[in-house]
Parts: structure tokens; sequence; C-alpha cells
């Protein structure tokens, strides 16, 4: 969504099938993010926390500690996030 990463934020639209995640390991990058779920159900995994979202839900983040988003639900996750600095 952020075609210019040279700028202070990243815009993302994340899609993830049922039963798959965005990374088999957690990962940790510098800055923050915020993501919003607009359909689906997923589980953030950060650090030794586990959050699950729903349609609606919101979540701000600490970029440095380990993260990975997981599809608990039946039908395809899409949500949007945020991040600062650029780093994808």
């Amino acid at each position: 969504m952020s075609p210019n990463l040279k700028k202070k934020i990243e815009f993302l639209l994340v899609k993830i099938e049922p039963g798959m995640c965005t990374s088999y390991e957690q990962i940790s990058h510098e800055g923050e993010e915020c993501g919003y779920v607009v359909k689906g159900t997923m589980k953030v995994k950060w650090g030794s926390k586990e959050y699950v979202l729903e349609e609606g839900d919101s979540i701000y983040l600490d970029s440095n500690v380990p993260h990975r988003y997981i599809n608990v639900g039946e039908d395809t996750v899409i949500s949007v996030w945020a991040m600062t600095p650029p780093s994808f």
C-alpha cells in the first residue's frame, strides 16, 4: 500500500489463508507497528504473549519484540498494518 519506502511510515495490506502464518518463527525488527483486522480471526504471538484478534480489533506492538501472525479461523484474514520505519 506504500509504494515509496523512503518515507517514515509504511502501510501494508496483509492477507493470511486459514491455518497459515506470516512466518514460521517469530521475527523482530526495529520500530513499531499497529494493525487492524478487517476480516477473520488472527492470533498475534508477541514475545511470550498471545492475543486473538477478531474483525474490528486492533493492536499496537513494539517490533523489537519477536512476533508473528497466525490465521486461526476458517476464513482468509485481511488486515491493515502501519509500520515505522518502513521495513518490508
